[in-house]
């Protein structure tokens, strides 16, 4: 069955999210900003090796980039492109959407303050006696106290901040799921019959899900809907196009859905704020270079 390792990771995302969600608030701040960098430093590993893996070739002793420029001029257009459209806010509304379709209210992030009980006015009033010092004092106690999920260095969105972990959750999952250099070679092997590498890519994925789903919650296994539609579709597109997605074009794609993995490392462990979605549709530009390339090629032999 071609489309079995697609099933399992699908399947994999879902579970994941689903149990990492149960802890969801239940963890110190530490642990959660120590959760996300090292979901981050783990996106950065894995798009390196998919750069280096897709891009450069080791040959006779010597490092070579293969069709580099035709990358770089991807990458450059496609960015001009997806700022254009705002791939960013595409996503955005798309977590809303979903978050919508889970039943959770949209809030805008801010909690209601909560009237003061007795308790609360037995407090007011012992500190009413107190030096300006004291009350300082006590005011930075409390505020420590009271750190919560909500001020966590989320991804937040460079245009304009969700204002939501549920839909901050799924951005960030849809991205390092979907945009790995493994959903093209693995839907490509799973089509010649070897399908291990999704199942790696299933291993790789249940962790980072599991993990992000333990801070941001149940939008992470929305990350599912994007990951069976860009490896689905790469799986279909290998059978039915398979002359077309030569290996150089494989590799090439690989190579731009990599720095998209990437970029979103870097914002994870060292609190950026690039848009990395707005990379996706350089996706386009070495497809649609060959599919011309093909289409003159075809009209010069019919006209020789």
């Amino acid at each position: 069955m071609k489309a079995l390792g697609v099933i399992i990771n699908v399947l994999a995302v879902i579970v994941a999210g689903g149990v990492g969600s149960i802890f969801r608030g239940k963890l110190k701040t530490r642990y959660q900003e120590i959760i996300v960098r090292g979901v981050g430093l783990l996106a950065m590993i894995l798009a390196i090796f998919g750069v280096i893996q897709s891009w450069f070739i080791f040959k006779d002793k010597q490092i070579e980039l293969s069709d580099s420029i035709l990358v770089i001029l991807a990458l450059l257009i496609g960015s001009v492109l997806g700022e254009a459209l705002d791939m960013e806010d595409i996503l955005n509304r798309l977590g809303r959407l979903f978050k919508k379709f889970a039943g959770e209210e949209l809030t805008d992030g801010k909690k209601k303050r909560r009237k003061p009980t007795n308790a609360h006015a037995q407090v007011a009033s012992a500190t009413e006696g107190k030096t300006v010092t004291q009350k300082k004092a006590d005011t930075n106690r409390t505020a420590k106290k009271r750190v919560r999920l909500s001020e966590l260095p989320v991804y937040n969105l460079p245009s304009e901040r969700s204002g939501h972990r549920f839909v901050d959750g799924f951005v960030i999952a849809s991205l390092f799921v979907s945009m790995s250099s493994l959903v093209l070679n693995g839907a490509v092997q799973s089509v010649g019959g070897s399908p291990e590498l999704l199942y790696y890519k299933s291993a790789i994925d249940f962790v980072a899900v599991l993990a992000l789903a333990s801070v941001y919650g149940t939008g992470v296994c929305f990350a599912a809907a994007p990951l069976a539609l860009c490896e689905g579709g790469a799986t279909i597109l290998a059978v039915v196009a398979r002359d077309f997605f030569t290996d150089t074009l494989v590799r090439q794609l690989s190579v731009i859905g990599s720095v998209v993995v990437l970029l979103v490392g870097v914002n994870l462990a060292f609190r950026k704020k690039w848009k990395a979605a707005n990379i996706i549709p350089a996706l386009l530009i070495p497809v649609v270079y060959y599919w011309v390339n093909d289409v003159v090629a075809k009209l010069a032999e019919k006209g020789a």
